[in-house]
Protein backbone atom coordinates (compact mmCIF):
# COMPACT_ATOMS: atom_id res chain seq x y z
CA UNK A 1 0.00 0.00 0.00
CA UNK A 2 0.94 3.30 -0.78
CA UNK A 3 2.35 5.39 2.28
CA UNK A 4 0.61 8.40 1.14
CA UNK A 5 -2.76 6.55 1.20
CA UNK A 6 -2.25 4.93 4.76
CA UNK A 7 -1.49 8.67 6.45
CA UNK A 8 -4.41 10.73 4.32
CA UNK A 9 -6.95 8.86 1.81
CA UNK A 10 -9.26 11.45 0.48
CA UNK A 11 -11.81 9.00 0.11
CA UNK A 12 -11.67 7.63 3.73
CA UNK A 13 -11.50 11.30 4.85
CA UNK A 14 -14.33 12.40 3.12
CA UNK A 15 -16.43 9.35 4.97
CA UNK A 16 -14.37 10.02 8.50
CA UNK A 17 -15.86 14.33 7.91
CA UNK A 18 -19.35 13.22 7.20
CA UNK A 19 -19.53 10.63 10.09
CA UNK A 20 -19.04 13.40 12.09
CA UNK A 21 -21.17 16.15 11.11
CA UNK A 22 -23.83 13.34 11.28
CA UNK A 23 -23.11 12.18 14.70
CA UNK A 24 -22.66 16.41 15.93
CA UNK A 25 -26.37 16.82 14.37
CA UNK A 26 -28.63 16.30 16.95
CA UNK A 27 -26.60 18.52 19.26
CA UNK A 28 -26.56 21.15 16.22
CA UNK A 29 -30.15 21.19 15.82
CA UNK A 30 -30.93 22.04 19.74
CA UNK A 31 -28.51 24.47 19.99
CA UNK A 32 -30.40 26.18 16.26
CA UNK A 33 -33.86 26.02 18.22
CA UNK A 34 -32.78 27.65 21.03
CA UNK A 35 -30.79 29.94 19.63
CA UNK A 36 -32.95 30.88 16.55
CA UNK A 37 -36.04 31.43 20.06
CA UNK A 38 -33.58 33.32 21.80
CA UNK A 39 -32.63 35.86 19.29
CA UNK A 40 -35.82 36.48 17.16
CA UNK A 41 -37.64 37.65 20.82
CA UNK A 42 -34.47 39.67 21.18
CA UNK A 43 -34.64 41.52 17.53
CA UNK A 44 -38.56 41.45 18.58
CA UNK A 45 -37.82 43.55 22.01
CA UNK A 46 -35.18 45.84 20.49
CA UNK A 47 -37.61 46.46 17.65
CA UNK A 48 -40.44 47.17 20.18
CA UNK A 49 -38.02 50.02 22.07
CA UNK A 50 -37.56 51.31 19.63
CA UNK A 51 -34.20 51.46 18.66
CA UNK A 52 -33.82 49.21 15.23
CA UNK A 53 -29.99 50.06 14.97
CA UNK A 54 -28.40 49.52 11.47
CA UNK A 55 -25.51 47.25 12.58
CA UNK A 56 -28.33 45.20 15.12
CA UNK A 57 -27.84 41.59 12.93
CA UNK A 58 -24.09 42.36 12.28
CA UNK A 59 -23.49 42.48 16.42
CA UNK A 60 -25.49 39.60 17.17
CA UNK A 61 -23.50 37.38 14.16
CA UNK A 62 -20.44 38.65 15.57
CA UNK A 63 -21.45 37.02 19.62
CA UNK A 64 -23.24 33.72 18.26
CA UNK A 65 -20.02 32.87 15.70
CA UNK A 66 -17.38 33.59 18.29
CA UNK A 67 -18.71 32.75 21.47
CA UNK A 68 -20.51 29.59 19.79
CA UNK A 69 -18.05 28.65 18.43
CA UNK A 70 -15.32 28.82 20.62
CA UNK A 71 -17.09 26.64 22.98
CA UNK A 72 -17.70 24.42 20.12
CA UNK A 73 -13.81 24.72 19.50
CA UNK A 74 -13.24 23.68 23.36
CA UNK A 75 -15.43 20.74 23.00
CA UNK A 76 -14.12 19.28 19.58
CA UNK A 77 -11.73 16.84 20.90
CA UNK A 78 -13.53 15.89 24.00
CA UNK A 79 -13.69 12.15 23.53
CA UNK A 80 -9.92 11.75 23.63
CA UNK A 81 -10.09 12.97 27.07
CA UNK A 82 -13.34 10.04 28.32
CA UNK A 83 -12.19 6.80 29.42
CA UNK A 84 -15.52 5.60 27.83
CA UNK A 85 -15.31 7.60 24.22
CA UNK A 86 -11.43 7.66 23.83
CA UNK A 87 -11.64 3.60 22.78
CA UNK A 88 -14.06 4.32 20.06
CA UNK A 89 -12.23 7.71 18.94
CA UNK A 90 -8.84 5.15 18.65
CA UNK A 91 -10.82 2.82 16.81
CA UNK A 92 -12.11 4.81 13.74
CA UNK A 93 -11.08 3.79 10.68
CA UNK A 94 -8.84 6.62 9.67
CA UNK A 95 -5.60 7.48 10.24
CA UNK A 96 -4.61 10.26 13.23
CA UNK A 97 -3.94 13.21 10.66
CA UNK A 98 -7.46 12.72 8.96
CA UNK A 99 -9.12 12.58 12.65
CA UNK A 100 -7.74 15.68 13.68
CA UNK A 101 -7.96 17.98 9.94
CA UNK A 102 -11.67 16.80 10.48
CA UNK A 103 -12.06 18.10 13.87
CA UNK A 104 -10.46 21.27 12.35
CA UNK A 105 -12.72 21.98 9.76
CA UNK A 106 -15.56 20.85 11.53
CA UNK A 107 -14.48 23.78 14.18
CA UNK A 108 -13.12 26.58 11.95
CA UNK A 109 -14.51 26.43 8.49
CA UNK A 110 -17.57 24.13 8.77
CA UNK A 111 -18.96 26.23 12.05
CA UNK A 112 -18.58 29.31 10.04
CA UNK A 113 -20.25 28.04 6.78
CA UNK A 114 -23.03 27.22 8.94
CA UNK A 115 -23.21 30.07 11.03
CA UNK A 116 -23.43 32.28 8.11
CA UNK A 117 -26.06 30.47 7.01
CA UNK A 118 -27.99 30.11 9.79
CA UNK A 119 -28.28 33.63 10.52
CA UNK A 120 -28.64 34.69 7.20
CA UNK A 121 -31.94 32.53 7.13
CA UNK A 122 -32.81 33.85 11.07
CA UNK A 123 -32.37 37.36 10.14
CA UNK A 124 -34.76 37.20 7.31
CA UNK A 125 -37.44 35.29 9.42
CA UNK A 126 -36.39 37.44 12.72
CA UNK A 127 -37.29 40.48 10.37
CA UNK A 128 -40.35 39.19 8.96
CA UNK A 129 -41.86 38.91 11.92
CA UNK A 130 -41.04 42.41 12.78
CA UNK A 131 -42.59 43.62 9.44
CA UNK A 132 -45.76 41.90 10.66
CA UNK A 133 -46.05 42.45 14.13
CA UNK A 134 -44.67 46.52 14.20
CA UNK A 135 -44.34 47.62 10.75
CA UNK A 136 -40.40 48.18 10.86
CA UNK A 137 -37.74 45.88 10.56
CA UNK A 138 -33.87 46.28 11.08
CA UNK A 139 -31.36 46.32 7.79
CA UNK A 140 -31.09 42.57 6.58
CA UNK A 141 -27.77 40.69 7.60
CA UNK A 142 -25.28 41.05 4.53
CA UNK A 143 -23.19 37.66 4.66
CA UNK A 144 -20.91 39.38 1.90
CA UNK A 145 -19.75 42.62 3.85
CA UNK A 146 -16.36 43.40 4.61
CA UNK A 147 -17.04 43.91 8.62
CA UNK A 148 -18.66 40.03 8.53
CA UNK A 149 -15.40 38.93 6.63
CA UNK A 150 -13.16 40.84 9.45
CA UNK A 151 -15.06 39.26 11.91
CA UNK A 152 -14.65 35.27 10.85
CA UNK A 153 -10.96 36.21 10.47
CA UNK A 154 -10.80 37.57 14.04
CA UNK A 155 -13.06 34.19 14.91
CA UNK A 156 -10.40 31.95 13.43
CA UNK A 157 -7.47 33.45 14.87
CA UNK A 158 -9.29 32.38 18.26
CA UNK A 159 -10.08 29.60 17.37
CA UNK A 160 -7.07 28.27 16.67
CA UNK A 161 -6.13 29.23 20.28
CA UNK A 162 -8.69 27.17 22.15
CA UNK A 163 -8.30 24.54 19.51
CA UNK A 164 -4.92 23.81 21.31
CA UNK A 165 -6.86 24.29 24.79
CA UNK A 166 -9.47 21.58 23.82
CA UNK A 167 -6.24 19.16 22.68
CA UNK A 168 -4.03 19.58 25.75
CA UNK A 169 -6.44 19.99 28.79
CA UNK A 170 -8.99 17.42 30.30
CA UNK A 171 -11.53 19.52 31.35
CA UNK A 172 -12.97 22.25 31.59
CA UNK A 173 -11.23 23.17 28.24
CA UNK A 174 -13.07 26.40 27.31
CA UNK A 175 -12.56 28.33 30.93
CA UNK A 176 -8.92 26.43 31.24
CA UNK A 177 -7.72 28.68 27.93
CA UNK A 178 -9.92 31.38 29.27
CA UNK A 179 -7.38 31.28 32.37
CA UNK A 180 -4.30 30.98 30.11
CA UNK A 181 -5.19 33.73 27.55
CA UNK A 182 -5.88 36.19 30.75
CA UNK A 183 -2.64 34.89 32.40
CA UNK A 184 -0.66 35.29 28.81
CA UNK A 185 -1.83 38.85 28.50
CA UNK A 186 -0.79 40.02 32.14
CA UNK A 187 2.42 38.67 31.54
CA UNK A 188 3.02 40.58 28.38
CA UNK A 189 1.48 43.62 30.12
CA UNK A 190 4.05 42.92 32.67
CA UNK A 191 7.03 42.39 30.43
CA UNK A 192 5.71 45.20 28.38
CA UNK A 193 5.65 47.81 31.23
CA UNK A 194 9.34 46.67 32.51
CA UNK A 195 10.49 46.94 29.46
CA UNK A 196 9.78 50.40 28.67
CA UNK A 197 10.49 51.13 31.93
CA UNK A 198 14.19 50.15 31.60
CA UNK A 199 14.20 51.77 28.28
CA UNK A 200 12.55 54.83 28.02
CA UNK A 201 12.99 56.03 32.26
CA UNK A 202 15.72 58.33 31.41
CA UNK A 203 13.59 60.06 29.07
CA UNK A 204 10.63 59.88 31.07
CA UNK A 205 12.55 61.45 34.16
CA UNK A 206 13.92 64.33 31.91
CA UNK A 207 10.53 65.60 30.18
CA UNK A 208 9.17 65.70 33.65
CA UNK A 209 12.18 67.89 35.32
CA UNK A 210 11.49 70.19 32.27
CA UNK A 211 8.16 70.53 33.19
Amino acid sequence: MNKRSEVFNLQRFGLTLWRDLRGRTSSALVGVGAGTGILVVFSLLNIWAGEGASGFHRELFSFALTIGGLIFTSQVFRDLHRKEMVGGYLLLPASALEKVVTRILTAGIGWVLFILIWYSLLSMLSEGVNLLIFGRTHSLFNPFSAAVWMTIAHYLVLHSLFLVGAIYFRKLHFLKTILVLFLAGVGFSILGFIGVRLMFWNFFQEAFLMA
